[in-house]
């Protein structure tokens, strides 16, 4: 094909769940793609940019996004036309749901930074994936603060209950147990700061929340069924802290080793550690403790089952 043909199409986009894409560095490549005209092959390879895609894919909830050629259109995939698309298909799948209690267990993970939670939590995904399982992060939850510098920001404690918007956390789960999507904030922590995009969370049966401080507040505890406090010794879970914020985060060591003194430490002693109290469960060491593990997915199960 060539390019004077190619810039009179467009593409046009389809949601699903069968896919023939494959996700290579920052391109999303597409085999099953019949254009208007073709040399006889009948199938072309073309390139989306895959942060495009990966937003598609994880705000519609899909496996895969179809593309198909169409005439007489520019193209190239404008951010400005990604984020429509991707607000349009928000609103079509809001209305294809009915207020309406539903019974949903909440499953609260709680402990410190580091600690195995988030671990936990994927072992609870994976065993929980036929009840349609979302999960809340607190994390998500940050405050915004476009009043302040970078500089600013990273000076601000973050492991204070006061630094996160747990009241809309709450409002979203009793939305989601009424049957009714919501739009969870997202959170940069490379900017520190709160982003303009939002990720579209359907209802499901079940709800597992993870947050550091999630014990802390007792509206927000209320809501939960089964609360687990994941208990790991101080040592390892700095040690994890550093490796996630500087492979993951794109933070200093020297910069994580001064937050874990001056606000992180502090603030688990003050509120994290206490918050203990409140767990149904406490796992030491967290997904990485199999026996632990087994019997609390039975327990949960059963609890499940009984509703």
């Amino acid at each position: 094909m060539c390019s004077s043909e190619r810039t009179k199409l467009a593409a046009h986009l389809e949601f699903g769940h069968t896919a023939n894409g494959k996700c290579e560095n920052e391109t999303f490549r597409f085999f099953d793609v019949i254009y208007p005209k073709s040399d006889g092959e009948g199938k072309r390879e073309i390139q989306i940019p895959g942060r495009f895609i990966g937003q598609m894919k994880s705000e519609m909830h899909t496996d895969f996004v179809r593309v198909q050629i169409r005439k007489k259109k520019s193209p190239r995939f404008r951010r400005k036309t990604g984020q429509a698309v991707i607000a349009r298909r928000k609103r079509e799948i809001k209305k294809n749901y009915k207020s309406g209690i539903m019974n949903v267990t909440v499953i609260g993970v709680a402990g410190g930074t580091g600690s195995g939670k988030s671990t936990l939590v994927k072992r609870l995904q994976e065993a929980f994936k036929e009840e349609e399982v979302v999960t809340l992060c607190h994390d998500y939850y940050y405050k915004a603060h476009p009043e302040l510098t970078y500089e600013e920001r990273t000076k601000l404690n973050y492991d204070h209950p006061q630094s996160f918007d747990t009241d809309m956390l709450v409002e979203h789960i009793r939305t989601l147990k009424n049957n009714v999507p919501i739009e969870h904030p997202v959170y940069s922590f490379v900017d520190h700061n709160r982003t303009a995009e939002t990720v579209l969370v359907k209802p499901s049966k079940v709800i597992i929340v993870d947050g550091i401080l999630i014990f802390e507040n007792k509206e927000l505890r209320d809501l939960m069924d089964i609360k687990v406090y994941v208990d790991t010794d101080a040592d390892i879970r700095l040690a994890r802290r550093i490796l996630r914020d500087v492979c993951e985060r794109g933070r200093t060591m020297q910069s994580v080793i001064s937050q874990y003194t001056s606000t992180v430490k502090p603030m688990h002693e003050e509120f994290v550690e206490p918050s203990k109290k409140y767990a149904d469960v406490i796992i030491p060491e967290g997904g990485f403790n199999s026996v632990a593990v087994s019997m609390l997915i039975r327990s949960i199960q059963s609890q499940i089952n009984a509703k």
